[in-house]
């Protein structure tokens, strides 16, 4: 009845302008005919209500309907109590639905937020313990020789590696705040990542060639995620090489643009695997045949680049090369964007 009451009261305004536009024709009728008797006025009259009535029933039936439908996509979402429907009035039905629904969801999101923040806390700690067996490991391995020395320098620096990417990738949740912007000298820092990767190089014989063709030598971003993407290329680089393979890093300016192209003459990436590279855990016929690949170097190494303002491609023949390309905004223009972002750390 209460249901009844609302559904009556919500659409009375209708109601009321149908009812008058029915008098209004009935008078009309009545007044511009003679011949009219009154049970034929009383039939048309009941007509009239009898019309009305079995529109209004149809329609509250239909209303009906699509409530019950509504509520029962709710109660096998185990959204909503099942008793909900028979308790309150259908308004606030909808409006405790909302209610209910955003309560669960703000609660489902705090769970999943403490629970990635336990797990960040204890990744970070787990990552920066492990360096110090690293380092031990490392100093024991010097005090060997031969190929014994070899394979187990090689192991650990792909331990090292791999912790890398995993501390990296536990700080998914504020990349931004992480960041600090400087001037900086590129061919320095390729350098620098060249000889933190050195075991990969040499284990495989590979050798690897720096070309600087800047006429300025300086551009604007953060040292860190510019180490790690570089990183993460060459590396991917060193996975699909042969022995005795090569690499040429050429750095050029073009259009007031720095590019840093990385080539490698690898067995390249197959055409229904280039526009994927950079997806999320996607490893490709590649990663799949020649090396145990997690499908996140990449990507993160495209997240940071759209963050820094990077353009970062790949272009690839299969079975004769693979090149990534990044290009850097004129030191001004990259000032200028990186400062549309309020907290970004930015030293001039």
């Amino acid at each position: 009845m209460k249901r009844f009451k609302l559904y009556f009261i919500s659409r009375r305004y209708f109601y009321i302008l149908l009812v008058a536009i029915l008098i209004i024709l009935n008078s009309v009728v009545f007044t511009s005919s003679t011949n009219l008797k009154d049970v034929d006025l009383r039939y048309l009259s009941g007509l009239i209500i009898i019309c009305i009535f079995c529109f209004f029933l149809l329609d509250f039936s239909r209303y009906k309907g699509t409530l019950l439908r509504f509520h029962k996509k709710m109660t096998e979402a185990h959204i909503l109590d099942t008793q909900l429907l028979l308790k309150e009035s259908d308004m606030v039905m909808m409006k405790e639905v909302i209610d209910l629904i955003i309560f669960n969801y703000e609660k489902e999101l705090n769970v999943k937020d403490q629970g990635l923040e336990e797990i960040e806390m204890y990744l970070n700690q787990w990552i920066h313990e492990i360096k110090i067996p690293i380092a031990v490991s490392t100093m024991i391995a010097d005090q060997l020789s031969g190929v014994q020395k070899e394979e187990l320098l090689f192991e650990l620096e792909r331990i090292r590696h791999y912790t890398t990417t995993a501390l990296y990738i536990s700080k998914a949740n504020h990349y931004e705040s992480d960041l600090f912007i400087e001037e900086m000298d590129p061919v320095k820092i390729i350098n620098e990542v060249i000889r933190d990767y050195k075991i990969f190089f040499i284990k495989k014989d590979i050798s690897i060639e720096v070309a600087n063709h800047l006429s300025h030598d300086k551009l604007m971003t953060d040292k860190k995620w510019f180490m790690y993407i570089v990183g993460q290329i060459l590396h991917n680089s060193t996975k699909y090489m042969d022995p005795s393979g090569h690499i040429s890093i050429e750095l050029f300016s073009r259009d007031h643009q720095i590019h840093i192209g990385i080539k490698d003459n690898g067995i390249g990436i197959s055409p229904s695997d280039i526009g994927r590279v950079f997806e999320k855990g996607f490893v490709g016929s590649n990663g799949r045949l020649h090396s145990k690949s997690t499908g996140m170097g990449l990507y993160l190494s495209k997240k940071m680049a759209e963050l820094l303002h990077i353009r970062l491609s790949v272009s690839s023949e299969q079975y004769k090369y693979t090149t990534f390309t990044l290009v850097f905004a004129a030191i001004d223009s990259e000032i200028d964007l990186l400062k549309q972002h309020s907290n970004l750390n930015i030293s001039q």
